[in-house]
């Protein structure tokens, strides 16, 4: 009995394994609705901005940002990557910085598959790139 017992429990654990390397292979697909941009500091800033689609790049840019203290979005970015599901990464960074603040999606953790991203340029200086989902078709 206890032999059966310790082959059903490596079993399970054997099967729990695998099934967590299988999920980590990919991340599914999403399609991207648009991106948006707002910049919450005082000055004026440049902004790089590219979209990498299944791994090929779909959309680079330099955007010169107007502060916008109101919380409205200054530009709505739609239409210049595939309408297609795929994966891809978002990523800016601001006045020709060396790093760039990066996204992968989709989310493991969003339910939705039509995401809205903001890419937000902080009063500290710092961009962070939130997003939302919907569950409706882009």
């Amino acid at each position: 009995m206890k032999r059966r017992m310790f082959i059903n429990i490596i079993t399970l654990l054997v099967v729990s394994g695998l099934t967590g390397c299988n999920s980590l292979q990919g991340r599914g697909e999403a399609e991207l609705s648009d991106v948006s941009i707002l910049n919450q500091q005082e000055q004026t800033k440049e902004l790089e901005l590219q979209v990498k689609w299944d791994g090929e790049l779909a959309y680079n840019e330099i955007h010169e940002v107007p502060p916008n203290k109101d919380e409205e979005k200054i530009w709505v970015i739609r239409n210049e990557w595939p309408s297609e599901t795929g994966s891809f990464i978002v990523r800016a960074r601001i006045d020709g910085d060396e790093e760039w603040e990066t996204r992968e999606y989709p989310l493991e953790d969003r339910e939705g598959s039509c995401y809205s991203i903001i890419v937000r340029i902080r009063e500290n200086g710092k961009i962070d790139i939130p997003s939302s989902t919907s569950e409706e078709p882009c």
